[in-house]
């Protein structure tokens, strides 16, 4: 059997030395615990980043020293994560932390948002505050996102007569898509929780395919036809692309240019397949040989 070293006191081993003995020995080995050095935090290292940015980032050091920033970074860090601290600090630009700060009990998450956003999350914050955080809270990043390309008010009134289906799909929508449910949200607004309903569940099954279905009706109907649950519910995945598409009979040349880009996917993918199998085939001889 291996024997494991004994702490030992002078000569004697420490489980042998008297209780006198052992509690110096302990109370020592705890002072030098403790006047070991403490492992520096993400804190130091970030507030250190800040000071050799100049003059830009006056306002987040605010003349509280570097000590001193460094031990609020590490608390937000703790409330957070290190990662998210060094990139609110790094991304969000000059301002970013001063804004954080600001917020008090919603530091952490808004912490997050300049995160995942980096200089327009700081923006948006700047703009809403606290509000901005709700938003980043309940919609994630597709609910900034709209906030970044309506701004503000027009952004959380389109959350919230579209909800979530609109945060969802936000990343997708180009901006004639969202022109449209900005434009259509006001007589939404008004219309009856049912049709409010179907709307939103129509906008997260299609996304911008049913955006553009709508899009194709709403001015020739008028809100109030097109905002009706019979209406809406005639809409199917697929719709809005058919909607888009000219009719071959009437408008041949507009069908061709539309038709192009997709019968050039439709060549390319198959392109790929046979030269897949070719080069399969030449493999396989080239090997038997």
């Amino acid at each position: 059997m291996i024997e494991l070293p004994v702490l030992r006191v002078g000569s004697l081993p420490l489980r042998r030395a008297s209780p006198g003995l052992r509690a110096v020995a302990w109370l020592c080995a705890a002072l030098l615990s403790l006047a070991a050095p403490a492992h520096a935090g993400i804190g130091s290292e970030l507030a250190e980043w800040l000071t050799r940015q100049g003059a830009a980032y006056a306002d987040d050091l605010a003349g509280r020293g570097v000590a001193a920033v460094a031990r609020e970074l590490d608390e937000l860090a703790a409330k957070s994560t290190s990662a998210t601290v060094e990139q609110m600090v790094k991304r969000g630009g000059p301002g970013a932390l001063t804004l954080v700060r600001e917020l008090g009990d919603h530091a952490p998450d808004a912490a997050r948002l300049i995160a995942s956003h980096g200089e327009t999350g700081t923006l948006i914050l700047r703009q809403g505050k606290a509000a901005a955080v709700a938003t980043f809270n309940q919609f994630g990043d597709g609910g900034v996102r709209i906030l970044a390309a309506h701004g503000p008010v027009e952004g959380q009134r389109m959350l919230a007569v579209y909800g979530s289906s609109l945060a969802e799909h936000a990343a997708q929508l180009g901006a004639p898509q969202q022109a449209v449910l900005r434009a259509l949200a006001p007589d939404l607004e008004k219309a009856a929780a049912p049709v409010q309903a179907t709307f939103r569940e129509k906008l997260a099954q299609g996304g911008d395919d049913f955006v553009q279905w709508v899009g194709k009706r709403w001015k020739p109907l008028g809100a109030a036809a097109m905002l009706t649950v019979g209406t809406l519910t005639a809409y199917k995945v697929g719709d809005g692309i058919a909607a888009a598409m000219p009719n071959p009979a009437t408008n041949p040349g507009a069908f061709l240019t539309w038709s192009l880009p997709l019968l050039a996917v439709v060549l390319i993918v198959a392109g790929a397949w046979v030269l897949r199998g070719t080069l399969h085939e030449w493999l396989r001889a080239r090997a038997a040989r």
